[in-house]
C-alpha cells in the first residue's frame, strides 16, 4: 500500500526536467481561485499566499525530493492568486454610478465598430460636467449614431453623450462584460447623436504608434477604397473601423473571421518578418551564419 501511495510522487520525480510546462497551468489555477473566492480577498489572504510562496519555495529547494513537484505546484498556485489580486488593484478605477447625459471631453485612444455597425470611440483623460475627478471614469466608450467621420487618434474631442456603467452578466455564469470592462479600465459606455467636435489636436509626441497606424490605414484605404481594402487594413494594422457588419458576417459565415484577430494574420506577418530579418541578418555575419 505504501508503494502504491508513493507511485504518483515517484512518477513526478522521474518526470523532473519536463514539468516546467505546468507552471502556467498552476498559476492560472491560482488566478481562477482568486476569481472564484466570492468576495474580495483581504490583506491576510495575500499574506498567507506570500507565506506559501516563501515557505513552499524553501521546501521545494531544500526539502525531500519526492515532495518538491507538489511544493512547486503550491507555490505557483499562490503566485497566481497574488498576481490576480495585484492586477485587480493596479487597474482599479471609478465606474459610473448613475446614468449620465451631458458633455464629455476626452482624448481618442481607440476607434472601432460596435455590434450595430456604428463607429465607436474609446476616450481617456475623461472630463464629465459636475463630476469630481475621483468619481470620473478613466476611460469611456461611446458609439456614434448617424453618419459621422472618425476623428484622428490622439485628438481631444468634445461631444454630448448618454453614459452608464457597463452591464454585468445577462445570466448566471454568462459572460460578464462588466468584469472585462473593469480590467480594461473602462468605467462607462454609451452613445451620442450629436456631432463630435475637435477640442485640441494631438500633443507632440503623443501616441506615435497609434497615429502612425492610423496614417497607414488611411493610406491603404485611399489606395483600395472598398471592403477588400478595409479587410487588408484590418489584417495589417488592426484598425477594423472601416469593416462593415455585413463583411464581418460574411467572414464569420466562411469561418475566416479569425484572420482579423490579434493572434491571426497580423501576428503571422510579424512572425514571418522577424524570422526573415534574423535568418538573412545572421547570414550577413559569416561567423554566426556558419
Amino acid at each position: 500500500m505504501t508503494s502504491l501511495a508513493l507511485w504518483p510522487l515517484l512518477w513526478l520525480q522521474a518526470a523532473q526536467g519536463h514539468l516546467f510546462v505546468w507552471v502556467p497551468v498552476f498559476i492560472g489555477c491560482g488566478a481562477a481561485l482568486w476569481f472564484a473566492w466570492g468576495v474580495d480577498p483581504v490583506l491576510w489572504h495575500y499574506g498567507a499566499a506570500l507565506a506559501v510562496v516563501f515557505l513552499g519555495g524553501a521546501g521545494a529547494v531544500r526539502g525531500p525530493h519526492l515532495a518538491r513537484p507538489l511544493l512547486w505546484a503550491l507555490v505557483c498556485t499562490a503566485l497566481g492568486f497574488g498576481a490576480a489580486g495585484l492586477r485587480a488593484a493596479y487597474v482599479a478605477a471609478p465606474m459610473l454610478e448613475f446614468s449620465y447625459y451631458g458633455a464629455v471631453t476626452g482624448r481618442v485612444i481607440g476607434i472601432d465598430r460596435s455590434q450595430s455597425d456604428a463607429l465607436r470611440l474609446t476616450l481617456d483623460r475623461v472630463v464629465l460636467d459636475n463630476l469630481s475627478p475621483d468619481r470620473t471614469p478613466q476611460r469611456v466608450r461611446i458609439s456614434l449614431q448617424g453618419a459621422q467621420s472618425a476623428p484622428q487618434m490622439g485628438q481631444v474631442v468634445m461631444l454630448t453623450a448618454h453614459l452608464s456603467a457597463p452591464s454585468g452578466a445577462a445570466a448566471p455564469k454568462d459572460f460578464d462584460f462588466r468584469r472585462m470592462a473593469f480590467f480594461q479600465g473602462l468605467g462607462a459606455v454609451g452613445y451620442t447623436r450629436s456631432p463630435v467636435l475637435l477640442w485640441a489636436e494631438p500633443a507632440a509626441g503623443a501616441q506615435r504608434i497609434d497615429r502612425l497606424r492610423s496614417h497607414l490605414a488611411a493610406a491603404m484605404m485611399q489606395a483600395m477604397p472598398s471592403q477588400a481594402g478595409a479587410f487588408a487594413t484590418g489584417a495589417m494594422t488592426g484598425d477594423r473601423a472601416a469593416i462593415t457588419q455585413d463583411t464581418v458576417e460574411a467572414l464569420r459565415n466562411s469561418n475566416l473571421a479569425h484572420l482579423l484577430a490579434i493572434s491571426g494574420m497580423n501576428l503571422a506577418f510579424l512572425a514571418g518578418f522577424v524570422f526573415v530579418l534574423i535568418r538573412y541578418g545572421l547570414a550577413l555575419i559569416p561567423p554566426l551564419g556558419l
